[in-house]
């Protein structure tokens, strides 16, 4: 495979068959593979947001991070969002991802796995889950138990004011 430093993010570093750089205010790393394009890995920083879908609203963030490493069409993205105030009204989402899902025509999720959260106010026995529907490019929050149906998490009445929350999700684009 010959690159070609037209095609390179800016501030690149060329090491073996790696190439390190920043482009659109991300840092991303790229492992080059001769065999072909699907065979490119990528693991690049992101920074997910915390919002309400009534109204997004501004949170003050104590830590924002995330990482994915995309290969072929496969995304596994990690994160973790520490803040102390949070504003929006509505439905809990997290935003920022940098795909958006393989359109399955809309009867698709990719679930959640939350490793961890703190200071949240969910209903007795729910806890916390959430969702990537297909053909878009955001984590729907939810909460849920194996008694009922799936219930949307309301940033404004589960989402306290100061709180934490670790998480992964894989999906296809």
């Amino acid at each position: 495979m010959t690159i070609t430093t037209g095609a390179l993010p800016s501030g690149v570093f060329v090491s073996g068959n790696e190439v390190v750089g920043n482009q659109g205010g991300a840092t991303k790393r790229l492992t080059l593979s001769t065999a072909g394009l699907s065979d490119v890995e990528e693991d690049v920083l992101w920074t997910p947001t915390l919002y309400g879908t009534t109204t997004a609203g501004v949170t003050t963030y104590t830590q924002q991070a995330g990482t994915y490493n995309k290969v072929g069409n496969l995304v596994v993205l990690n994160f973790s969002i520490l803040w102390s105030n949070l504003t929006g009204t509505g439905f809990a989402r997290i935003g920022g991802l940098p795909y958006t899902a393989k359109n399955f025509s809309g009867s698709f999720r990719f679930g959640l796995a939350v490793s961890y959260y703190n200071s949240l106010s969910l209903p007795a026995g729910k806890t916390l889950g959430g969702y990537i529907q297909d053909n878009t490019n955001y984590i729907a929050l939810l909460n849920f138990d194996n008694l009922t149906a799936n219930d949307a998490t309301d940033i404004q009445t589960e989402l306290t004011t100061a709180g934490e929350l670790y998480g992964s999700i894989t999906y296809t684009v």
